[in-house]
C-alpha cells in the first residue's frame, strides 16, 4: 500500500510537470537551449552508494530547454570507493563501484533572472562490490552485483548571473530500489530500498 501511494504521488507530480506554462511573455520566448551542469550533494549522501543508492554521488546534467516552460535533463553519475587494510599477515580490500543513468522532466517558470522548476527524475542504477581477503596460506573473495531504479519528485530554482551561467539548488524526495546478487547467483538475492530527502547545489552553463 505504501508503494502504491508513493507511485500515485509520483504520477500526479509528473503530470503536473508536463503542463506547459502558457503565462510566459511571448517576447521572452527563445529557441531551444542546451547546456551542461553538475550537482553537488551533501557528503553523507556518498555513503548511501554503499547501500545501493547509485545516484547519491554528484551528477552531471545535460539541460535541454525545449521552451521557456519545459526542460528535459539527461543525467549520469559515477562513484568509486576503494579501501585497503593491511595487518601483520593479511590484507582486507574493499572496492565499490556504482553508476546511474537517468532523465529529468521539469516544468519551469522564469521571471527575470530567477527560474523556478518542479517535476521528477528517474533512472536506472548499476553497482558492484568486491571484498578480497588474503592471508598466509590462501585468499577469499566475495563479489556482489546490484541493479535497480530510482524515482525522485523534485522542486528547485536557479539564478542566472548571465544568459549562459546559472547557480541554484533543488530538493528531492528520492526512492531507490536495488537488488543484489552474489557471485554464484541466488534464488532471490538481497533487495535494498532507500527513501530519503536530498538537498542539492547545482551549477549550469548554457551554450
Amino acid at each position: 500500500m505504501r508503494r502504491q501511494n508513493f507511485i500515485l504521488v509520483f504520477v500526479v507530480i509528473f503530470l503536473l510537470s508536463s503542463i506547459p506554462n502558457y503565462a510566459q511573455d511571448e517576447a521572452s520566448k527563445k529557441t531551444t537551449k542546451i547546456g551542461i551542469g553538475v550537482t553537488i550533494s551533501d557528503i553523507k549522501d556518498l555513503f548511501q552508494s554503499i547501500m545501493g543508492d547509485g545516484n547519491a554521488a554528484p551528477s552531471i546534467y545535460i539541460p535541454i530547454d525545449i521552451s521557456p516552460a519545459f526542460r528535459i535533463e539527461p543525467e549520469i553519475s559515477y562513484y568509486k570507493f576503494s579501501e585497503k587494510e593491511e595487518y601483520n599477515s593479511s590484507t582486507d580490500e574493499n572496492r565499490i563501484t556504482s553508476y546511474s543513468i537517468g532523465l529529468g522532466l521539469s516544468s519551469m517558470n522564469r521571471r527575470g533572472s530567477v527560474n523556478l522548476f518542479y517535476g521528477a527524475r528517474f533512472g536506472m542504477i548499476k553497482a558492484s562490490s568486491v571484498n578480497e581477503y588474503t592471508y598466509i596460506g590462501g585468499a577469499d573473495k566475495d563479489e556482489e552485483t546490484g541493479s535497480g531504479f530510482y524515482i525522485a519528485p523534485t522542486i528547485g530554482g536557479e539564478y542566472f548571473f548571465s544568459e549562459n551561467f546559472a547557480m541554484g539548488g533543488e530538493v528531492q524526495i528520492k526512492y531507490s530500489s536495488t537488488k543484489w546478487e552474489g557471485e554464484n547467483g541466488g534464488d532471490e538475492g538481497v533487495k535494498r530500498s532507500v527513501l530519503s530527502t536530498r538537498a542539492l547545489f547545482s551549477v549550469r552553463f548554457y551554450f
